[in-house]
């Protein structure tokens, strides 16, 4: 199975800071030298399996880290990592911890989550809103679902395996988001563009429309490999109708 590792080295170059202070932040565990803060609510299970996962991905590399889990309200959490200030702002970061705001997000039984970049004092300096999603596997291939019914991942299985799309290592995001379905697909730079794939993934995204989401409107987005759109199409079964 395709898995991405959503550390690379500039990531690691972001955050490779302790936080300072008295306290306040909760208790934590440790983790390869990485310290898990947790509070608001978040148990301690949760902040043990964020540490393995930050163990598994090569975050926590035994250099000194902090990171915090918090539970905001019922269903939120924010993710919240300890940055060196000259990257709050930088672009590229922001599109690597919005995929990691998915991994965790798949870590909490697809609840939602925020990657705060904070100071050594834990106050935020920039929120990065995150997809959510539950992974299933359909063959090779690896989907993060959120927001749809059993019935309609049934026949979106169908479908994808009538397309090869189980076939080859690949991931995906399919999402209900207000009055459509969305789909994100990782692909190469040499397929952003590609007419041939543009109008391969428009068709899948009619058939999706008609069988599977009872005639929505299905926008298909070929993304990098953090889930960040480069093109897309649309297509629908049926008429929008629009006010």
């Amino acid at each position: 199975m395709h898995t991405f590792n959503f550390v690379t080295p500039a990531v690691i170059a972001c955050v490779c800071l302790l936080i300072c202070g008295c306290g306040g932040f909760g208790p934590k565990t440790v983790h390869n030298g990485t310290e898990v803060y947790f509070s608001g609510g978040t148990t301690k299970q949760q902040a043990d399996k964020l540490g393995q996962l930050l163990v598994e991905e090569g975050f926590a590399d035994g250099a000194p880290k902090s990171v915090q889990l918090r539970k905001v309200g019922d269903d939120r959490f924010e993710f919240r990592i300890v940055t060196k200030p000259e990257f709050f702002e930088r672009k590229e970061f922001a599109n690597s911890f919005k995929f990691i705001s998915l991994q965790v997000s798949n870590l909490l039984d697809g609840q939602k989550v925020s990657s705060h970049l904070c100071d050594d004092s834990f106050s935020t300096k920039k929120v990065i809103e995150g997809l959510q999603g539950n992974i299933q596997v359909f063959g090779n291939a690896q989907v993060y679902i959120h927001g749809i019914s059993e019935s309609q991942i049934a026949n979106l299985q169908s479908i994808m395996e009538e397309n090869g799309l189980h076939e080859s290592e690949g991931s995906y995001h399919v999402s209900k988001e207000g009055d459509q379905f969305v789909v994100r697909m990782v692909v190469g730079p040499d397929f952003f563009d590609n007419a041939e794939v543009l109008e391969d993934v428009k068709r899948i995204s009619l058939a999706l429309s008609e069988k599977a989401f009872d005639g929505a409107t299905v926008e298909w987005n070929l993304c990098n490999d953090n889930f960040t759109s480069q093109n897309s199409v649309s297509a629908a079964a049926a008429p929008v109708v629009t006010k």
